[in-house]
């Protein structure tokens, strides 16, 4: 009897080790916006819409203003495989075809840094983070998680 609890106490422990180092490698990502904007929430569809100027207005009417990180940024590879549903020669290739009907991509960004202060500057601007890089000028709207991130990208 004593060596059934044992052997259940065990496989708890392992258990509750094995999801404590799973969760503390994944990584949050936040789509942001300014924090002033009236927004509040935003689901996966609707961002994907936003990022590839299927919707280009807000239900106010303004326009959206999508920014991207660098193409070979991690983050933006892992937004365009989840959010996006894209490879990202796939997205590579959509964007090709909308610039030859008129529609331009989403700016690109240098850095996190940068998408941090033109999204907090800039109305209906959006773009996307690490979580832990978020500061008090901007807020998510949309949050997911990637387990393929390292955690060493957040202090």
């Amino acid at each position: 009897m004593m060596v059934r609890y044992l052997k259940r106490l065990a496989i708890r422990l392992l258990v509750i080790t094995l999801s404590g180092l799973a969760s503390s490698h994944a990584q949050d990502i936040a789509i942001i916006m300014g924090a002033r904007s009236d927004i509040k929430q935003l689901s996966a569809e609707q961002v994907r819409r936003i990022f590839l100027s299927k919707e280009r207005l807000t239900a106010q009417g303004d326009r959206w203003i999508p920014v991207n990180l660098s193409a070979h940024n991690v983050v933006r590879q892992v937004v365009t495989e989840q959010v996006l549903q894209l490879t990202p020669f796939e997205l590579e290739r959509f964007w090709y075809e909308q610039y030859f009907n008129g529609v331009s991509p989403p700016y690109v960004l240098a850095s996190e840094q940068a998408v941090l202060r033109f999204v907090s500057e800039t109305p209906n601007a959006i773009g996307y983070i690490l979580s832990c890089h978020a500061d008090v000028n901007v807020k998510a709207v949309y949050t997911f998680n990637d387990n393929k991130l390292d955690s060493k990208l957040c202090p």
